[in-house]
């Protein structure tokens, strides 16, 4: 596919109408992610990552912040779950921010605001050929 024709449809999907308006699948798994200079779709990220290495990580920061809707933008009141995590792999120091590739429910954020504390040692599973890519809940 042309380089300009993904490009196109990346912004489609980032601005929400790929998949309603043009049925492009790799907007199905609610984003995407330039990988190795490649746009690749949460979903499919969320499948390869259960056959990814696993590396001992620990939470530096996590947070659960409110949000409030807005007539204007049709949003309803939600959440953001933000935490940032740190590994080591063959040496070299790694940060992380991703507890799963697909789109979380307001019932799960707030069960990893309990659950991914502040100092808590993890799991994380890594991309072996790019480490920076890491996600903690693997394979969902």
């Amino acid at each position: 596919m042309a380089k300009s024709i993904r490009t196109l449809l990346l912004i489609l999907c980032l601005a929400g109408v790929g998949y309603f308006l043009l049925n492009v699948p790799s907007c199905a798994g609610g984003g995407v992610k330039l990988v190795n200079g490649e746009w690749v779709n949460f979903e499919t990220l969320s499948l390869v990552s259960k056959d990814w290495p696993r590396a001992d990580a620990v939470i530096v920061d996590s947070q659960l912040k409110q949000r409030r809707g807005t007539r204007s933008t049709n949003r309803r009141n939600d959440s953001i779950f933000q935490i940032r995590y740190e590994f080591t792999v063959n040496d070299k120091r790694y940060e992380g921010d991703t507890v799963q590739f697909v789109v979380a429910t307001e019932k799960q954020k707030k069960s990893w605001a309990k659950l991914y504390t502040e100092g808590k040692r993890i799991k994380v599973s890594y991309d072996p050929t790019d480490p920076g890519l890491s996600v903690i809940v693997s394979g969902t």
